[in-house]
This record gives C-alpha cells, structure tokens and sequence, in this order.
C-alpha cells in the first residue's frame, strides 16, 4: 500500500521509480495476509480479554486468559515484524 503510495506521487512529480507487476501483486497478496493475521489476533486479544473477565477470579482461567493474551500479542508482533521485513525486501528487490 505504500509503495503504491509512494509510486503515484512519483508519478504525479514526474520521477523514475521502477514499476514490477510481479512484486506489486505479491506485496499485495502480502499484506493482505498479514492484515487478515492481524485481525484475528486482534480477535483473539478481545475473546480472552473477555475471558478473563469472565473468570471471576478463578486462578485457572485467569492463567488461560493471561496466556491466550500473549501468545496472540506475540503473534501479532511476528506479523507486524514479518509485513515490514517483506515490504522492506521486496522494495529492495523491485529497484
């Protein structure tokens, strides 16, 4: 998206940037899928955050919770990592 971004406005002032069909279709299939991972972590976040609430303080399902909250945090920070680092080769390649 910010490349597609960044290549219109280099466009409209008249700059030579390097157009790929190849790696724009996978940039876009890319983040596609990282934004669906994305979503669905933060739907998870929101259903145990839920659930934790729900636990009225039962020392079990709090840890459940409190575990479902990280992993999907630590999912989410993997796909934000991973959309960036391809993002970042692919515009490296396509120049």
């Amino acid at each position: 998206m910010m490349y597609k971004i960044i290549y219109n406005f280099a466009q409209l002032v008249n700059l030579d940037l390097p157009h790929n069909a190849k790696t724009d279709n996978l940039t876009l299939i890319l983040n596609f899928v990282f934004g669906i991972l994305g979503a669905i972590s933060f739907l998870i976040i929101t259903i145990a955050g839920v659930q934790f609430v729900a636990s009225s303080g039962d020392p079990q399902k709090v840890a459940k919770a409190r575990a479902t909250i990280l992993y999907a945090l630590v999912g989410l920070t993997v796909a934000i990592f991973a959309a960036v680092i391809v993002n970042f080769v692919i515009g490296k390649t396509a120049s």
